[in-house]
């Protein structure tokens, strides 16, 4: 589910429309394909003691996958940059712009995640508060989605400052360079900083939102 940064109309971001204009939600398929639509009917599809285990484990694969992919800011919002993949950054200290994409992937959640998953989880899980829990455990997946793109603007697209000329990236090995001359933005110590925040949020968010969904469709 993307949604446009100038109209973000969630409807239009889920549901069947005619041809849409320039800058509009890329995500203008049938109910089905959108990502919170799907994850309420896996997350019933899931509690559903007549589906067989086939189907439920499916559903269950695929609830891991959405829940995630809800609170990724650049999944949530259409620039018409595939996904921030044409959009060059220049990290603090650093030599050679890298895309967009790649630094919130690369950098900053491996960087949250660390050497071991499993025990940054448990750091995160101890950062959080019952009022935290609580606050998190409600909502809906569209209301979900709302947040990602709210901090797609306010955090991932928020530059410290205007574009500093264009890059271009060379070809990625065996796939043709689609992007051409990109935006070059330089990054400071505040927005690499803001960026873990967001990131260790998020990562929060869903893990709590995925438990609670779990919960209720396998009680």
């Amino acid at each position: 589910m993307k949604l446009d940064p100038d109209n973000p109309d969630l409807n239009k971001a889920c549901f069947n429309h005619p041809p849409l204009r320039p800058m509009m939600p890329a995500s203008h398929g049938p109910q089905e394909d959108c990502s919170a639509d799907k994850i309420s009917q896996f997350a019933k599809e899931l509690a559903d003691p007549g589906a067989s285990a086939t189907e439920r484990l499916m559903a269950l694969q695929f609830l891991l996958n959405l829940v995630g992919d809800i609170h990724d800011p650049l999944l949530a919002i259409e620039r018409n940059d595939q996904g921030g993949n044409c959009v060059a950054v220049l990290p603090l200290g650093s030599k050679a712009p890298m895309r967009l994409s790649d630094y919130w992937e690369d950098k900053i959640v491996a960087d949250a995640e660390g050497t071991d998953p499993a025990k940054a989880a448990q750091q995160i899980a101890a950062g959080m508060t019952a009022v935290d829990i609580r606050k998190w455990s409600g909502g809906t997946p569209e209301e979900w989605a709302r947040e990602s793109y709210e901090l797609a603007k306010s955090a991932v697209y928020s530059f410290p400052a205007e574009a500093g000329g264009k890059f271009t990236f060379p070809a990625r090995k065996g796939e043709a360079e689609v992007c051409g001359a990109v935006p070059l933005y330089r990054l400071d110590a505040g927005y690499r900083s803001r960026a873990a925040g967001v990131v260790k949020e998020q990562l929060a968010k869903a893990g709590v939102r995925l438990a609670s969904l779990l919960r209720d469709s396998l009680q």
